[in-house]
């Protein structure tokens, strides 16, 4: 992250996967899936487990979809499907890392949206919950935040509806940030919904249900708010739109105070907190018309905006999965 060493080392370099770009940073586990049949029919996965010691064990293989790695990457939420139904109508279960106490937690006919597009953000701090979010059709309308319990199967709304790419927890799961815009628009042929400006970035305090609004903006795009380690500071994108550059905010939750951090005339696609005073983010621009997003570079500057250090670049995609301490 200092821009000291460049390595071209990683999990995984024997076998074809697809990384699921989830890490648990305390043990520094990864997860990641091996896909045996091609798309778009959906096909059987292998699931690995990788750890920094070179350790590496299947974990399952089936019909997997969706899946959340616990913070310290000792359990495994995932959905599976069986044969002859939509690939993402699907059960909830729950593994251990050690492939003991696979359990069914609640069956697709048990959801209280009859819906095919769920998605799993994360575990509650003792792994008795986890949360999730999805949309209503394959306009992809978001349609709500809920926790789950893992023991009784209970389903419980804590928001309405949200963007579930966008939304985040600190590292102690008590706030949750996300991004909203004002509303949808669904009338067009269009497979997406079009979001209706402005756009907020709002966070949740899990315990008392409160809500304050950390950022609104009409004319950019608001995205991917992160929480730092210590949970006081939240970075967010600022985007005019796709090809036009963008910046980092940084905001001082206690006093709400927001300062730019990074300001680029290339997309910013992806970012993190890098210990207690750098942050890492990664570049890309087009190479020629004919081309998007194949020039990547990875760089890591100071919360404070200074020391900009360039540590990588590729013409191939790049991306973070987490930070190891």
């Amino acid at each position: 992250a200092d821009g000291s060493k460049k390595s071209n080392s990683g999990f995984g370099t024997r076998y074809p996967f697809h990384v699921i770009a989830d890490i648990a940073l305390n043990s520094g586990t990864v997860i990641s899936e091996k896909v045996l049949l091609n798309f778009p029919l959906p096909g059987n996965y292998e699931v690995f487990i990788f750890e920094k010691n070179g350790k590496e064990e299947k974990l399952l293989s089936g019909l997997i979809g969706e899946m959340k790695l616990s913070a310290d990457g000792t359990k495994l939420a995932y959905f599976l499907g069986s044969k002859n139904q939509d690939f993402a109508l699907a059960d909830l279960w729950t593994i251990n890392n050690d492939g003991t106490g696979n359990k069914l937690i609640i069956s697709r006919n048990a959801f209280p949206e009859k819906t095919a597009f769920w998605k799993i953000n994360s575990f509650s701090k003792d792994k008795t919950k986890v949360y999730g979010t999805f949309s209503r059709n394959s306009h992809g309308i978001p349609g709500g935040f809920y926790s789950i319990d893992l023991i009784t199967g209970k389903f419980t709304k804590l928001l309405p509806d949200i963007a579930s790419y966008d939304l985040s927890f600190s590292a102690d799961g008590e706030l949750v940030s996300y991004v909203v815009p004002s509303d949808f628009d669904c009338s067009s042929d269009q497979p997406l919904c079009d979001e209706i400006p402005p756009y907020f970035v709002e966070v949740l305090n899990m315990d008392t249900r409160a809500t304050t609004t950390i950022s609104k903006s009409q004319e950019n795009i608001l995205g991917k708010p992160t929480f730092s380690p210590e949970n006081n500071s939240l970075l967010y994108l600022v985007a005019p739109g796709y090809g036009d550059g963008g910046k980092l905010n940084l905001v001082d939750i206690p006093a709400n105070v927001t300062r730019e951090v990074v300001i680029s005339t290339n997309d910013i696609v992806s970012f993190a907190f890098a210990g207690n005073d750098r942050i890492i983010y990664i570049e890309t621009k087009a190479i020629n018309q004919s081309s998007f997003w194949n020039d990547y570079r990875l760089f890591s500057i100071k919360r404070d905006g200074s020391d900009k250090r360039e540590i990588d670049s590729s013409e191939k995609k790049i991306e973070i999965l987490g930070i190891f301490e």
